[in-house]
């Protein structure tokens, strides 16, 4: 089930009830209740809208980044080509291009998607209205390892070590 980020407040529009106060004009003050949850939706909308954009352009600025790099290498990968005479005896180079060392790629395992650091801020504001981690405090006196009850309870890393662990064996 996907994650819901967004989610324009208030949603019912014209359900709020009519005061008991008002006797007469009943249709004016529906009206008027309905305008102003309109408002509210348009303001709701337009905060959603401005993070919206700013996702867009931290994501962008990425992008920009990333081609940068990727230019950068593509000219030191030209300036090693041209430097590499094409037009001399070809069998003379040979046993200089293998004593070079050979290519290792470095295999980087991104592990914590979750993060903090890389959290969108419309997650985080769901995050903030959550309750907090049960008071497991209180069981570590009746734990046999001595480990702390919480840090188990809120260890991102908890089921990739517990994985790890197993693949090691």
């Amino acid at each position: 089930m996907p994650l819901r980020r967004w989610q324009v407040q208030p949603e019912a529009i014209c359900l709020n009830p009519v005061p008991d106060v008002i006797k007469s004009d009943h249709l004016e003050c529906v009206a008027n209740s309905c305008l102003a949850t309109v408002i509210q939706q348009l303001g709701s909308l337009s905060q959603h809208a401005e993070q919206l954009f700013q996702c867009l352009v931290a994501d962008t600025q990425g992008l920009s980044n990333r081609a940068n790099v990727l230019q950068l290498k593509y000219k030191e990968l030209e300036v090693k080509m041209q430097q590499l005479d094409v037009k001399t005896d070809g069998a003379s180079e040979l046993p200089s291009l293998f004593s070079t060392t050979p290519f290792n790629r470095k295999v980087v395992v991104d592990t914590q998607i979750f993060k903090a650091t890389t959290r969108p801020g419309v997650i985080q504001e769901k995050l903030n209205r959550c309750e907090g981690p049960p008071a497991l405090e209180k069981l570590n006196p009746f734990r046999e390892d001595g480990k702390d009850s919480v840090k188990l309870y809120t260890n991102p890393d908890y089921f990739l070590d517990l994985w790890c662990q197993e693949m090691l064996r």
